[in-house]
């Protein structure tokens, strides 16, 4: 008979468990993200969501994946004063990412102190203060 090839695909669900040792770091204008990878060698990479919220909803900053070997990864230009929610998926061999990790927060100083205030005056309202300066 002619000769036939096959290939077998089996699933390593563990390839796709989420980083270890998630943790953020807020600088002036710009976050440092570090983990500890699984050390799977059927993890292909990981990607990284950024939100403004807890829950999200959540942006990819890594579309393309970080190689499975990167332990960190600098969140750039950033709004001062601004809280950003990070979590990190893992990726299989075929592209498939897994669940997402815990979600770290990191808020942003800026580059400098925000200006004093002068003159500051408070109105008292049933259901508001409003301030003016």
């Amino acid at each position: 008979s002619e000769p036939a090839s096959v290939k077998l695909f089996a699933a390593d669900f563990k390839a796709l468990e989420p980083p270890f040792e998630f943790n953020a770091a807020a600088d002036r204008d710009e976050v440092s993200l570090r983990w500890k990878g699984s050390g799977n060698p059927h993890t292909a990479g990981y990607v990284i969501e950024r939100a403004y919220l807890h829950d999200g909803p959540y942006e990819t900053l890594t579309p393309q994946g970080l190689r499975a070997d990167v332990t960190r990864h600098t969140d750039r230009n950033l709004r001062p004063g601004t809280a950003y929610y990070y979590r990190m998926r893992a990726m299989g061999p075929r592209g498939d990412l897994g669940n997402p990790s815990r979600v770290v927060m990191a808020q942003t100083a800026g580059r400098q102190a925000p200006p004093a205030v002068s003159e500051l005056k408070a109105e008292v309202g049933r259901t508001r203060v409003h301030l003016a300066w």
